[in-house]
């Protein structure tokens, strides 16, 4: 008995191969019958895109809907000669559902849906409100297609049928379908999408339709999707025009107008622009659009760095033909925007929405992009949804859309304002480029308005405007530091605290008097970092060494020709190193706490952010037009390079005019002049008196350690 259970278990151990074979095959069958009736139900939709004058499409997309994996710029596709595509399901006569492209009409040429070699135009009818689906409406009846018969009864098993370019060619594709769940955390759940699909049932008749990148469970993917919330086209358009007029005085141009900056400036700019500057960091007139909250209250979403916002002088807001006065109120701290008050209200703007930008998670949203070229205004209202959702600092949510955000402002379906595109602010950094997002966000109109309801706590004290005297402030410990290496962080066992010397610097001088010299800071300690209240990490010091400055060409000064002088670098280091620019951020007044090692013992030392005396670029200065130069006096920076005691004489030279006087004797920028007919010089002021005498003028001219006399005839 047991030898023949044991052959009758091999025979049906080996038959079980061809029973699975079998099966396979027959699924296979099951599933081509399974294709062949849902292929009337399967269409492929064409966006003919164009240009408008020389604008184009913005947006990217795959080609194939815009979740899908690689993009490609639709200007591309227009230059290519070949439309925008995307599969898409017929869900009744003459009405077929797809993604929605969310492409501005003023680009699209014409839309067509194909069957084989069949093609006819189509034009949006519905726009769905809960989901990222737009239905088109055929112009004629297409050959092929088949009316959808939405089984919701129907019992499972379900396929999810999808149409999808594959490969070079369209095809249609078949896998088995669960209604898997993603509860969102107080919010209704939803079944993910990978793919827009037709949900059938064994034999291929459509049961419903699921629209990527989730489609919503509570609210059913089962029956026809013309049972969905919707807007028609003329809703649409509707809405449309009503936003238009509202943000006609809610979306209005903005002149900022700023004082020039100073040429070293402007200089230092431009040398830095390569690398973290804003090219229109110089500019003395910015035309932006600010949004009008309450009547007479403006938010600029406009991320200026502080040196900017000291240069800004007037402010004009533009309505209609209409220019209002405004005043500088604000900038945020967390956001680059701006808040200004106007001279007058102008009505009741714009409102915004408190509600968290999740809730609207691909909720059809009213899109209204808004900018100033030049002087002049333009606007465009579409539709946008917003689909993906991140997290940023202090656990903020933030959201991006698939192309450039600026001047892009997002409405919910109540024309409430949802969301702003604006740079993220961080904290005070050595790492100037560290104090902007490189890319701006969509940032919910709900932080905007805690912002707005708070500005004493929000509002950033260091980013205001300034007098030009005040513009020049700059904080300071008191120091000159030199960066350290791997070499020197060895030396003073520092390696461990100084990431093996890439952080931290050593102090080559202390000037008496200041801050770090009545702290007792000496040279030859190490500065390791900044700890201040509301920093939420400590600021390593790093310093930018400019080596350049090294290298001055005292000795070839006289070969340098004038038409050159007002683009050679002073000598000395700027007092605006990254320490000092950092403690100017945190705010005059504000405390931080100095880690430093002495001596190898570690320390550290309460400080208050303290102005630095008077500086080259702030010093005191007097131009004389009779002899064609300006002197500036010495300051403390320029009296250590020099190696001059407050007690000998002397002003700088810091702008000589082509072809005067001055230039034509022979005298260089960073020259003193000590002396005038023998006369100390201490000061512009004793400069200024002792040139107006007339006559000839004797200047001593001193460079560096060598010296010698320049005569000059004052007047005509």
């Amino acid at each position: 008995m047991k030898p023949f259970r044991t052959l009758l278990i091999a025979a049906l151990i080996g038959l079980i191969p061809f029973a699975a074979r079998a099966a396979e095959t027959k699924d296979v069958e099951s599933q081509k019958a399974l294709l062949a009736n849902a292929d009337p139900y399967l269409v492929r939709v064409q966006f003919h895109l164009q240009f408008d004058g020389s604008d184009g499409p913005t947006r990217q997309s795959s080609g194939l809907g815009r979740a899908a994996a690689g993009e490609m710029d639709l200007n591309q596709l227009i230059r290519e000669e070949r439309p925008w595509e995307s599969g898409g399901f017929v869900v009744g006569k003459d009405l077929v559902m797809l993604t929605d492209p969310m492409v501005h009409p003023r680009f699209i040429k014409k839309i067509t849906v194909r069957k084989g070699d069949q093609e006819v135009e189509a034009t949006p009818a519905f726009y769905v409100l809960d989901r990222d689906a737009l239905i088109l409406r055929l112009s004629a009846p297409l050959a092929g297609i088949k009316e959808s018969k939405f089984k919701d009864d129907a019992a499972g098993p379900f396929s999810a049928v999808g149409y999808t370019f594959y490969n070079g060619e369209w095809a249609a594709t078949v896998s088995g379908f669960s209604a898997s769940l993603l509860k969102w955390h107080g919010r209704e759940a939803d079944v993910p999408i990978q793919a827009d699909m037709l949900i059938t049932d064994k034999k291929g008749n459509p049961v419903g339709v699921a629209i990527k990148p989730f489609t919503p469970a509570e609210s059913g993917w089962r029956g026809s999707p013309m049972t969905w919330p919707m807007w028609t086209q003329a809703q649409m358009e509707r809405h449309l025009k009503d936003l238009e007029k509202s943000t006609d005085t809610g979306l209005v141009h903005v002149t900022l107008n700023f004082r020039s900056p100073t040429v070293a400036s402007a200089m230092a700019s431009t040398l830095r622009r390569g690398f973290d500057e804003d090219p229109m960091e110089s500019a003395t007139e910015r035309n932006v659009v600010g949004i009008v909250i309450g009547g007479s209250r403006v938010l600029v979403p406009l991320a200026l760095p502080p040196k900017v916002t000291a240069r800004l002088e007037r402010i004009r807001v533009h309505v209609g033909d209409e220019v209002i006065e405004g005043k500088f109120t604000a900038s945020l701290k967390d956001f680059g925007a701006l808040i200004l008050t106007l001279d007058k209200s102008i009505g009741n703007g714009v409102q915004l929405s408190i509600a968290d930008l999740r809730d609207h998670r691909m909720k059809l949203l009213l899109r209204s992009e808004v900018m100033v070229l030049g002087e002049q205004r333009s606007a465009y209202f579409n539709r946008e949804r917003l689909l993906w959702f991140e997290m940023g600092a202090k656990e903020r949510i933030f959201s991006r859309l698939y192309e450039d955000q600026s001047g892009i402002f997002l409405f919910d379906q109540d024309a409430r304002l949802v969301a702003v595109p604006m740079a993220l602010r961080g904290n005070a950094s050595l790492d100037r480029s560290s104090r902007f997002d490189t890319r701006e966000m969509m940032v919910p109109a709900k932080y905007v308005s805690e912002a707005l309801g708070d500005l004493a706590t929000s509002s950033d004290p260091a980013n205001v405007p300034l007098s030009e005297a005040d513009a020049g402030r700059v904080a300071w410990l008191g120091v000159e530091l030199q960066s350290l290496d791997q070499d020197l962080a060895r030396a003073n066992n520092v390696a461990d605290q100084t990431r093996d010397g890439q952080t931290g610097a050593l102090v080559t001088y202390v000037y008496p008097g200041s801050p770090a010299s009545e702290a007792g800071v000496k040279t030859g300690d190490i500065l390791l970092r900044v700890v201040a209240p509301g920093q939420a990490a400590p600021i390593e010091i790093r310093i930018e060494e400019d080596r350049s400055r090294d290298m001055f060409p005292w000795d070839r000064l006289d070969q340098l020709r004038e038409q050159f002088f007002d683009r050679l670098p002073s000598p000395w280091p700027p007092v605006d190193n990254t320490v000092n620019r950092v403690l100017t951020e945190l705010g005059f007044g504000g405390k931080f706490r100095l880690e430093y090692v002495s001596n190898g013992v570690a320390k550290s030392h309460e400080f208050t952010v303290t102005p630095s005396p008077a500086h080259y670029q702030s010093a005191n200065k007097v131009k004389s037009d009779t002899l064609g130069l300006t002197v500036k006096d010495l300051t403390y920076e320029v009296r250590h390079y020099l190696q001059r005691t407050a007690d000998q004489p002397g002003v700088v030279v810091s702008k000589l005019e082509p072809g005067g006087k001055a230039s034509i004797a022979g005298i260089k920028p960073y020259e003193l002049i000590t002396h005038v007919n023998d006369q100390p010089v201490n000061s512009v002021a004793d400069f200024e008196r002792l040139t107006a005498v007339g006559g000839d003028l004797r200047l001593s001219i001193k460079r560096m350690s060598q010296g010698r006399i320049v005569t000059l005839r004052s007047g005509n």
